[in-house]
């Protein structure tokens, strides 16, 4: 059986390939084609910092959107917060976060925090 999309749903993706369009242009312009997260080459992915299914709307919002390699694009989805926390690009994705969803926000600060808590643990041995 062959899933049939909505026109809506259709539309959302023209939209959202004319963004990444737009996003790529922009980086390749100001010679920014790199993981600006990690600062590796290709191959490049548009990571959002406030996920496609948390806000339709925001998936089309370009200052949501950043290069990231795979690595560091899999680290955001899954909270690896050792490689997070790394990111060059945290803040920015953090100020955006909270801009647009405070509650997301106060979840991303209390698992960077644990992560710091625990290092700390592992380092003095508390």
């Amino acid at each position: 059986m062959i899933n049939q999309i909505s026109s809506k749903e259709a539309k959302l993706k023209r939209e959202l390939v004319k963004v990444y369009s737009e996003v790529d242009e922009k980086a390749w312009d100001e010679e920014m084609w790199y993981c600006w997260s990690c600062g590796r080459g290709q191959p490049l992915s548009h990571s959002h910092a406030c996920s496609r299914g948390q806000d339709k709307e925001l998936m089309l919002d370009k200052d949501n959107i950043f290069l990231q390699c795979i690595d560091c694009h899999d680290a955001w989805e899954n909270r690896v917060w050792k490689k997070i926390v790394k990111f060059r690009n945290l803040r920015d994705m953090l100020f955006y976060v909270l801009n647009h969803d405070d509650k997301q926000f106060w979840k991303l600060i209390e698992g960077i925090n644990k992560y710091f808590e625990n290092k700390k643990t592992d380092t003095f041995g508390n």
